[in-house]
């Protein structure tokens, strides 16, 4: 921290990576002391220089400069008996999107309140930053600094819809430099090969798109390939698959988080999330449910290598995402030679008897957006010599 972090572009691009479809354009306010010898001022700079990058590619998927990262204006001000401090801001759609403020000579200290015990690390004669917050973050509620849909961008496929693979070495004790590559291809942080007898570790961030024909739902062991349906139809049950190439993580790779995400699409009839208890995922390698990665008859009823490996968010209306985080006991069976299968089912769907209730997703045949499609989002590490 006395001398930065890692290269903020490269890190920026991989935040809107991570963030996969719920991508957006962020505020951000930043307080940072020159006099800081704790956590160097350039800390300060590169936070927004990252949020810069990432909000930039989230405005339009393109690193276009579409959010400026030169400021749209600098003030100067002074507290009374305290610093003085400058205040770079950035704007986006002639709307404030960032404020950093710069206060000269405070240390590492919260900037402004009150001093007395038991209060600590905190510096009174700076601007008051939890009032400044406040009022900033009043000003930017979810989703007014939106970006556009995905029928108004122009321009090259955004990034977060392709499948994509990052992986970022940290050296010991060592500052990085950075290599970018275009979208799709792997990209590497590394200043030099680490000396003999060390460890480095690789982090890795996998984006993987379904495999529109092998998903699909299954009813009354009837097998329907495209879109995903949950539930009950007039009694009879819906299991939905959803097949994804795995092959990408490196066998010797330790996983670290596995999230599936889905997306609810205008077919819904009753109220499946309200009846039918809770959307769970049950997992598959190898071959697949039914022996085949393709939608098979029985894939509903099939075993599963794990059951119940996640609970899937709810998803209340028609574009709402619904996502889920496997169990990491489950973490073994995602097939690192081939396909990794998920099954949907709601818990009750026993007890609809002959109602309607159920509930619609995208899947991930081509007539879908790239971003509506099924994903499956997975963090892994590697260790080095």
């Amino acid at each position: 921290m006395n001398r930065g972090g890692p290269e903020p572009s490269t890190h920026g691009k991989l935040a809107y990576v991570s963030a996969g479809v719920a991508a957006r354009v962020l505020p951000v306010i930043v307080f940072h002391g020159t006099g800081d010898s704790t956590v160097a001022p350039i800390n300060g700079g590169q936070v927004i220089r990252q949020f810069i990058t990432t909000d930039d590619y989230a405005d339009d998927g393109l690193a276009n400069n579409s959010v400026s990262s030169v400021p749209s204006s600098t003030q100067s001000g002074q507290v009374p008996g305290g610093y003085s401090y400058t205040i770079d801001t950035y704007s986006y759609r002639n709307q404030v999107l960032m404020q950093y403020y710069k206060i000269d000579g405070m240390g590492h200290a919260w900037s402004g309140g009150s001093a007395t015990p038991p209060a600590t690390f905190v510096d009174p004669k700076g601007p008051d930053a939890s009032l400044l917050m406040w009022n900033f973050f009043a000003e930017h509620p979810k989703n007014v600094l939106a970006a556009p849909s995905a029928a108004t961008r122009t321009g090259a496929v955004p990034a977060r819809e392709q499948v994509i693979e990052g992986t970022f070495r940290y050296l010991p004790e060592e500052q990085s430099g950075a290599s970018s590559t275009s979208p799709g291809t792997t990209l590497t942080l590394e200043k030099e090969p680490p000396p003999a007898g060390s460890t480095s570790t690789d982090i890795g961030v996998a984006t993987l798109q379904s495999i529109g024909r092998e998903n699909g739902y299954v009813m009354s062991n009837f097998p329907f390939v495209g879109d995903l349906s949950v539930g009950s139809l007039a009694g009879a049950q819906q299991y939905a698959i959803v097949s994804f190439d795995t092959s990408r993580i490196p066998t010797n790779a330790t996983i670290e988080s596995v999230t599936l995400k889905i997306i609810r699409n205008y077919a819904s009839a009753g109220d499946a999330f309200g009846k039918l208890g809770d959307l769970v995922v049950d997992i598959k390698g190898d071959a697949g449910f039914g022996g085949s990665p393709t939608l098979q008859a029985g894939d509903g009823t099939a075993p599963a290598d794990a059951s119940a490996v996640c609970t899937m968010s709810i998803a209340s209306s028609s574009g709402a995402i619904s996502q889920g985080k496997i169990a990491p006991a489950a973490f073994r069976y995602i097939n690192r030679t081939g396909r990794t299968q998920f099954r949907l089912r709601f818990t009750l769907v026993s007890a609809s008897r002959y109602g309607t209730d159920y509930t619609g997703f995208y899947g991930g045949h081509i007539a879908n957006a790239l971003e509506n499609r099924p994903s499956l989002v997975i963090v892994y590490h590697t260790q080095a010599l």
